[in-house]
C-alpha cells in the first residue's frame, strides 16, 4: 500500500484560481488521497523510510511517475493514530490514471505491500480547495513545516452554501493578519469514509511552530476577528490536532 501525502506547492499549484472573485464560479476542487495509520509493535520512522526509498527505486524501474509526498507526524491532539499521509491529484482523472499505472506495474504492487509491514492504515478519498495564500510566504519545498488541523463535524441543517461562507470569511480574517498569517490554509470534504468521520478538515500551513504562536497572538489580538471564532462554532464542532511535516518524496518535475 503506498503512503504518500501532500507537497505544499503541488497542492498550491493544483488549486491556482481558487481564490477567485465571489461573482466568479469556483473551480473544481483538486482531489487528495489520505490515509491515518499507526506504526505497527516494533516499527518506526526508520522503517517508514526504508519502505519509502524501496517503493522510489521500483518505481523509476518500472518508469512510473510518483507524485510528492509529505509525511504528517503528530505534535499535539488526542487522536488514535500516529501519523497522516495525503497524496494530491489535480483531477479524478489524474488519481484514476495514477492508480491504473501503478497497478499495471508489478515492481510498485510488491513496494507498495512493504507499507503494510511498517503500518497499519485507513484510506479515505476526498475533494481540498485553497481558502487562503499569503502572498509573500514561501512553498517550504523539501523542508518540514507546522500544520494546524481542524477535524469538524457539521451542524444539523448546515449545507454547501454555508460552509462556502465560512472559507470566505476565513479568508477575509487571515488576509487582514499580515505577516503572522498562515502560509496557506485548506478545506478537504470526504468523497469515502466512515459515518463517524469528519466532515470538514480545516488545516493551515506554516513555516515552524513560531509562526504557529504569532498566528493565535495575531488572531486574538483583534476583538473584530472573535467573529470568525462565533462563525465557526455555528458551522461545526470541531477537534484540534498539530502536525509536524516533512516531505518524503520529490515532487514532480514540470
Amino acid at each position: 500500500m503506498k503512503k504518500v501525502i501532500l507537497a505544499i506547492s503541488f497542492l498550491s499549484a493544483c488549486l491556482t484560481g481558487t481564490l477567485a472573485m465571489a461573482a466568479e464560479a469556483p473551480p473544481p476542487p483538486a482531489i487528495i488521497e489520505t490515509w491515518t495509520c499507526n506504526y505497527l509493535p516494533r516499527q518506526d520512522m526508520g522503517d517508514l523510510m526504508r519502505a519509502r526509498d524501496y517503493y522510489q527505486r521500483q518505481a523509476r524501474r518500472a518508469e512510473v511517475d510518483i507524485g510528492p509526498a509529505y509525511l504528517w507526524s503528530l505534535a499535539k491532539g488526542d487522536l488514535p493514530f500516529d501519523l497522516v499521509w495525503l497524496a494530491p491529484h489535480e483531477s479524478m482523472g489524474d488519481w484514476a490514471d495514477a492508480m491504473e499505472a501503478e497497478a499495471s506495474a508489478k515492481e510498485v504492487v510488491r513496494a507498495n505491500a512493504r507499507f503494510d509491514d511498517v503500518v497499519d492504515c485507513t484510506a479515505r478519498l476526498g475533494t481540498v480547495r485553497q481558502v487562503f495564500a499569503r502572498e509573500e510566504a514561501q512553498d517550504n519545498v523539501g523542508g518540514t513545516a507546522f500544520v494546524s488541523a481542524l477535524a469538524c463535524t457539521l451542524g444539523e441543517g448546515v449545507g454547501p452554501t454555508d460552509v462556502a461562507d465560512l472559507h470566505g470569511h476565513i479568508g477575509e480574517v487571515f488576509g487582514g493578519l499580515g505577516d503572522a498569517a498562515p502560509n496557506q490554509s485548506y478545506s478537504m470534504s470526504p468523497i469515502t469514509g466512515s459515518s463517524d468521520g469528519p466532515d470538514m478538515i480545516l488545516f493551515s500551513v506554516f513555516d515552524d511552530p513560531n509562526g504557529y504562536a504569532d498566528f493565535i497572538s495575531g488572531l486574538f489580538s483583534n476583538e473584530s476577528n472573535a467573529s470568525l471564532g462565533r462563525h465557526l462554532d455555528a458551522v461545526a464542532d470541531c477537534n484540534i490536532a498539530l502536525w509536524n511535516s516533512t516531505q518524503v518524496l520529490e515532487t514532480p518535475e514540470g
